[in-house]
């Protein structure tokens, strides 16, 4: 399996403001099967950290364990570069995916009450505290809102 296949897309490129950039981790194995991609958005304010934005799943190789690869990836990229990472769970209660972050670190975000569930952390700074990762997660919100993209209705 190769990983980290890293394409780096120039925020003007996609529409986005100068201080974001988006990076997309493309997985495949030796032999160039498509296994899937993560794409993430890199954020500074207000603090720094890479926001979840999709990630992909061959359906021709799901039920074999790279969603947790994929994950497991993410991760150790988030720790090299010494960021934390936020996404919105949008795995359905009855998918079998459903955990799967949860399992690798990820950490729901407790309080805020129903504005924020579903949001989760991975690799918090600990001068970081609930009142940052919501500014960063109303910043995400604006900053799809501004794509003409949808965010789930807790964060609209």
């Amino acid at each position: 399996m190769t990983f980290g296949n890293r394409e780096h897309i120039s925020a003007s490129e996609i529409g986005m403001h100068d201080d974001e950039f988006k990076h997309r981790l493309v997985y495949s194995t030796e032999t160039d099967t498509d296994l899937g991609y993560i794409d993430l958005r890199y954020k500074n304010d207000p603090f720094p950290f890479y926001y979840l934005d999709f990630m992909r799943v061959n359906p021709e190789v799901r039920g074999q364990g790279h969603g947790t690869e994929l994950i497991e990836d993410l991760n150790k990229f988030l720790r090299v570069m010494n960021k934390a990472g936020i996404l919105y769970d949008l795995i359905s209660d009855n998918s079998p995916a459903k955990g799967l972050y949860e399992k690798h670190g990820w950490q729901k975000l407790e309080s805020g009450g129903e504005k924020f569930q579903g949001w989760y952390v991975y690799g918090r700074p600990v001068n970081v505290d609930d009142f940052a990762i919501k500014r960063a997660i109303r910043s995400i919100s604006k900053s799809i809102h501004n794509e003409g993209r949808r965010m789930p209705p807790q964060t609209a």
